[in-house]
């Protein structure tokens, strides 16, 4: 009898064994499962912020290309009207320059007597070739003789020699005009003045004399007229002082007699008297 119980409850031991390590193997794994499943969770959620805060991220990107393309738009048409204006400026610069040019030219045509033909200069140089106390200029159609050389000094009397000047000027004159009668004959006297003129002292005192430039230019005139047979009308005077510089070199170059010719386009356009 007691034979039989033992192996009875030896089997009902394992069994009470194998049940219970039944009973706990399901209850790990699922502990663990919860765990895994924890995780999961939690790294879900944080993909999820990463994706929301990428999400975000591009939406602000986006809205900044949006943002420098309408910039880089605004760019380009500022930089077209830009671009439009230098070119309109160029276009008026170029046109303003050469008007300039024209008027340039147009004035130096007017005020030297540049626009006189050549045979005419080559006539009115020859004074110059024969005596070597003439000067001549042909880009502004004048002959050029120092005061010196005609006057007598702080006078407007002319020199007994003046006319072995003067009288190849006035043929050459007398010769311009017979083969061109719309001549304009211009004498300049330019002279040297004090800077500083007292008004206390007396003329003739203290070397503040009247400027002998005009009345010397003047007396120039009269004596090419009468020398060369030309018509008065024909002939203008101007007179130009500066004041008087310290170097005498300087001064001998300032006081000159000019004689300009120039040809007048048309006949009837009053000229400088």
């Amino acid at each position: 009898m007691r034979t039989r119980i033992r192996p009875i409850f030896a089997s009902s031991l394992a069994l009470g064994l194998t049940l219970s390590g039944c009973s706990t193997t399901p209850r790990a794994r699922r502990d663990e499962s919860l765990r895994v499943s924890q995780t999961l969770q939690e790294e879900n959620n944080r993909l999820k912020d990463i994706v929301f805060n990428l999400r975000a991220r591009n939406d602000d990107l986006v809205e900044r290309s949006v943002d420098d393309a309408h910039k880089l738009r605004a760019a380009v048409d500022v930089n077209q009207r830009l671009e439009r204006s230098i070119i309109a400026y160029q276009e008026d610069r170029e046109r303003l320059a050469k008007a300039y040019d024209d008027l340039k030219r147009k004035i130096v045509q007017t005020a030297t007597g540049s626009g006189t033909p050549a045979a005419m200069l080559d006539r009115f140089q020859t004074p110059a070739l024969a005596r070597p106390e003439i000067a001549f200029d042909r880009a502004f159609g004048s002959l050029s003789i120092p005061m010196k050389a005609l006057f007598e000094t702080g006078t407007t009397r002319l020199k007994p020699n003046a006319d072995e000047l003067l009288t190849p000027i006035a043929e050459a004159l007398a010769e311009t005009s017979t083969a061109r009668a719309p001549l304009d004959i211009l004498v300049v006297g330019r002279g040297t003045s004090s800077a500083v003129i007292r008004t206390s002292l007396p003329i003739g005192s203290d070397r503040f004399d009247p400027p002998l430039a005009p009345n010397r230019a003047a007396a120039v005139r009269d004596r090419l007229v009468a020398l060369s047979g030309v018509d008065p009308t024909r002939f203008g005077v101007a007179a130009f002082d500066v004041p008087e510089p310290i170097d005498d070199a300087a001064r001998e170059s300032l006081n000159r007699i000019e004689v300009r010719v120039r040809v007048e386009d048309d006949p009837n356009r009053a000229g400088n008297r």
